[in-house]
């Protein structure tokens, strides 16, 4: 334990920064790759951090869009969580009944494309419902006329 332990320390904060670091820089005629163990994870460690910085830039950069389209903070919010929301609980159902709580690169893409035809859905129904007043004077025919727009596209 001890020794995994030191091999941790070392792998992590020594070595693969400097591999790391020689990887970028690949571009002047010497190509490194490198493996071993625990150097894969580390690998996919530090990319899915990267990527964790550009989701929560699109996030935050969706959530100004949503507030000017829908033009409701409380909207905007209930929408956005009722489309976040669904991930995380997926995957811990998927956890549980697979009994494997590996994240793989289908996985993913499948929560990136998830994620934004939930949001189109919400951009959807939003411009359904401001169209609808130029059709129906009721709020009650309103909704009706906004889930028969915003649905026939929503279903195709």
């Amino acid at each position: 334990a001890r020794l995994e332990a030191e091999w941790e320390q070392l792998s992590m904060g020594e070595l693969f920064p400097l591999l790391q670091d020689a990887f970028e820089k690949e571009g002047r005629g010497l190509k490194v790759t490198f493996g071993g163990t625990n150097i894969e994870s580390h690998e996919v460690l530090h990319t899915l951090q990267g990527d964790l910085a550009i989701l929560v830039g699109c996030w935050f950069f969706l959530l100004i869009v949503l507030v000017l389209c829908t033009r409701r903070i409380l909207l905007t919010l209930v929408g956005f969580i009722s489309v976040c929301l669904p991930l995380p609980l997926a995957y811990i159902v998927f956890s549980l009944l697979a009994g494997s709580t590996a994240v793989s690169m289908p996985m993913m893409l499948a929560a990136f494309l998830a994620t934004s035809a939930g949001m189109d859905v919400l951009f959807l129904y939003n411009d359904a419902w401001r169209d609808s007043a130029q059709h129906e004077t009721g709020d009650g025919e309103r909704l009706v006329w906004t889930y028969v727009q915003a649905g026939r596209t929503t279903l195709v």
